[in-house]
């Protein structure tokens, strides 16, 4: 599938199906549609008056490109579909930590997290001649220091109740810890990607590469508690 045909992402007509964590109106041409897409693991809505049933397989990936938001066609092996493709699998993996855990301060934390993630990958995806467009539109929903902040406040909380550093630990002791732990791991080679992407070139926002840091060091605290 082409993760991001410009049917979606955006065609003559300027028109998007866009991020969002909830249900909303869009209207084409006059005409009220409802449309279910995934781009990998992440499914968006529209919620209209009418349903046009459409085929996942877009077949205009078929001969190995894809589009970014705003309709730019790559290589699938340029280092943005890595870098968001990286993004997704992390999404993914906080998926099966959300699964698998038992505590609901852990699921509303994960939770938050992976809506969050669903705007990091499209920021990404986002070519830098388009970046200001993007920040136009979704300046609300964007990585911001705000945050940053509040992993960094979540990381202090844990550890003020004896949730620090204590020495290397083996993954495996429960399954939710593993899951964690490989939500961590995953964290990591994500944000080792974004640092790529920024060292070729690309305009990479602080914040991201932030974001990613304190993100890893949560999923550490929140596996030890797993354990």
């Amino acid at each position: 599938m082409d993760l991001w045909h410009h049917e979606f992402w955006g065609n003559a007509d300027d028109t998007e199906v866009v991020p969002t964590r909830c249900p909303y109106a869009h209207d084409f041409h006059s005409l009220h549609f409802y449309i279910r897409t995934r781009i990998q693991s992440w499914t968006f809505e529209v919620q209209c008056s009418m349903f046009i049933p459409m085929s996942i397989a877009t077949k205009t990936g078929d001969s190995g490109t894809t589009a970014l938001l705003y309709g730019k066609r790559v290589p699938k092996t340029h280092i943005r579909v890595i870098t968001y493709g990286q993004v997704d699998e992390l999404g993914s993996a906080l998926g099966l930590c959300r699964a698998h855990t038992q505590d609901d301060s852990a699921k509303a934390i994960i939770r938050e997290v992976q809506g969050e993630l669903v705007y990091l990958m499209s920021e990404i995806a986002t070519d830098d001649a388009d970046q200001a467009r993007f920040h136009e539109k979704y300046a609300e929903e964007a990585i911001s220091a705000t945050a940053v902040d509040r992993l960094t406040q979540q990381i202090e909380d844990k550890e003020a109740i004896g949730g620090g550093f204590k020495g290397w630990t083996y993954a495996g002791e429960t399954i939710a810890q593993a899951f964690f732990d490989q939500a961590r791991t995953t964290c990591r080679r994500t944000e080792r990607a974004l640092v790529a992407l920024k060292e070729s070139g690309a305009d990479v926002r602080p914040e991201l590469l932030q974001y990613l840091n304190r993100l890893a060091d949560l999923l550490w605290l929140l596996g030890r508690e797993h354990e």
